[in-house]
């Protein structure tokens, strides 16, 4: 969990609220709110519309960038997008997550670059080497830091449950959603990178069209125009 200040959730809850700025460091290089083309992520903890535990799911982003001369050269390891929220007291710069290209999705035209990025969940699908079988919960989460870069804030403050489960044949991720399941909770990583457990919890914060910005109905359904025909008018007689 990222920790802000108090003026941060003050404001942020406002209707008012203000994001004026994003940017990025892509390879270390900042990418300012005017070179920004499009920004889009997806954090989400479930698999479904409806509630379940033990997922570990992967966040992403999509960027498309505006060619110039500040672009760097080349997209091919992180990035570390930022978002910035002003208020009457103070600005608060707030880490978005730190992402790892897709150097697949990379397309590179004269005026843009656009690319997908994923948090280090996405590279979690490999499967492990059994070094030692483990046999409570706190033991594999040291063998995940120990043994497989796996970075926790704090080990102690897990539950010790017993663990009886063969680790052979089990990539990184499928072991983090079982631990999540055990836990009783979603596993995501955070916005500095660590993994964490995610325990549904009753919210008591409402929201309504008054938080949403541009917020209009305009209709129930969507309606697809799909063709149009056009014919030459005919002039009818005065008298019908």
């Amino acid at each position: 969990m990222y920790n802000v200040s108090e003026n941060y959730l003050t404001a942020v809850k406002q209707a008012s609220r203000d994001f004026t700025e994003t940017y990025m460091y892509i390879n270390n290089i900042k990418v300012t709110t005017d070179n920004i083309e499009k920004f889009e992520i997806n954090y989400s903890i479930g698999s479904s519309d409806k509630l379940t535990i033990g997922n570990a799911n992967t966040s992403k982003i999509s960027v498309s960038v505006i060619v110039s001369q500040d672009t760097p050269a080349q997209f091919a390891n992180s990035v570390i997008p930022y978002a910035v929220l002003l208020d009457s007291v103070e600005r608060c710069e707030i880490p978005l997550g730190i992402f790892k290209i897709d150097k697949e999705s990379v397309i590179k035209t004269d005026l843009l670059v656009t690319f997908d990025a994923y948090d280090i969940m996405y590279d979690y699908d490999y499967v492990i080497y059994n070094r030692t079988q483990c046999t409570t919960t706190r033991q594999l989460l040291s063998e995940l830091v120990s043994y497989y870069d796996v970075k926790i804030h704090d080990i102690s403050i897990f539950e010790d449950l017993p663990w009886n489960k063969t680790l052979e044949g089990l990539t990184v991720r499928q072991i983090i959603q079982e631990l999540a399941l055990l836990y009783g909770s979603n596993a995501m990583i955070d916005r500095e990178g660590y993994l964490i457990f995610v325990k549904p919890i009753y919210c008591c914060f409402q929201m309504d069209a008054s938080n949403y910005i541009e917020f209009r109905k305009e209709n129930d359904e969507i309606t697809k125009v799909s063709k149009l025909s056009a014919v030459a008018s005919i002039e009818m007689d005065e008298e019908v």
